[in-house]
């Protein structure tokens, strides 16, 4: 019963896929499972997600830090063993500009 078709069954397994996945401790292969539908996605990590949201956060730390675009795929490349261009660093970057934004015109007499 298994296999059996019901009207409670919305989709069908298809395979994998694989997909590579960098975290704080290195690049991982995994193998992702899929639907005939396409509508599955893994709990695990967004839809087209290749990278740690902690890894991404400690990307923004070390450019907050003052560390250069270029240095912070460097650092990342070492740690990680895989490669992030520098202007993927900056569009990453980009999602600070209006905390920055609204930080710098702040009213100085603002209580925080």
């Amino acid at each position: 019963k298994e296999y059996e078709r019901t009207e409670n069954r919305q989709s069908q397994r298809n395979g994998y896929y694989e997909r590579s996945f960098t975290t704080r401790v290195g690049t991982l292969e995994l193998k992702v499972p899929r639907t005939r539908d396409g509508h599955f996605s893994p709990t695990v990590f967004e839809r087209y997600q290749r990278n740690e949201k902690a890894l991404m956060a400690s990307m923004l730390e070390m450019y907050v830090s003052g560390v250069s675009t270029r240095k912070v795929s460097k650092i990342v490349e070492e740690l990680c063993g895989k490669s992030v261009s520098k202007s993927f660093v900056s569009s990453l970057t980009e999602q600070l500009e209006p905390m920055v934004n609204e930080w710098q015109n702040r009213l100085l007499s603002e209580k925080n």
